[in-house]
């Protein structure tokens, strides 16, 4: 780190997940668990509908669905 604290930014291009996570498409997560997409489809909708934002964190918590 530099005397002064400052820290330079880094070099230009997508910006990861900062959690370091990766965003999962419904379809993919209904071929994992075998359950069909609409279902994932649902989960999330109802979730949105109790406040659920996935600009914020993308993970659906039980409080939500």
């Amino acid at each position: 780190m530099p005397v002064s604290g400052y820290h330079p930014p880094r070099a230009a291009g997508p910006d990861p997940d900062p959690l370091g996570h990766r965003r999962v498409h419904p379809g993919e997560i209904s071929t994992k668990l075998a359950v069909p997409a609409r279902t994932i489809q649902q989960i999330i909708h109802k979730a949105k509908v109790r406040g659920y934002n996935p600009q914020v964190d993308f993970r659906i918590r039980k409080e939500t669905y």
